[in-house]
């Protein structure tokens, strides 16, 4: 996963639990909620990989699987982008 120095003026803190932005997988419309838990990424344009978790009902989110690209979205505007590497689900 990666953010675009372009697209917002300061980096997000994804280790805070705050940071709540939407994801949308390529090719669809709908917008997942998430919150960033933990991630080692502080750079714009550099690759790293980040934990997750969804905020809604699991089901809407069936079709984030490994391998699925997605735009990371604050609104209506892309500030990011990555790919599902693992899914793990709470019990």
């Amino acid at each position: 996963m990666a953010f675009d120095f372009k697209k917002r003026e300061k980096f997000p803190n994804l280790n805070s639990g705050i940071y709540r932005p939407h994801i949308v997988i390529n090719g669809d419309n709908e917008y997942l909620g998430i919150e960033f838990e933990t991630s080692k990424l502080k750079e714009f344009d550099k690759e790293d990989k980040a934990i997750i978790r969804s905020l809604y009902n699991p089901d809407m989110y069936e079709n984030l699987i490994p391998g699925v690209l997605f735009t990371i979205r604050e609104g209506r505007k892309i500030v990011g982008n990555g790919r599902v590497e693992s899914i793990v689900f709470d019990k």
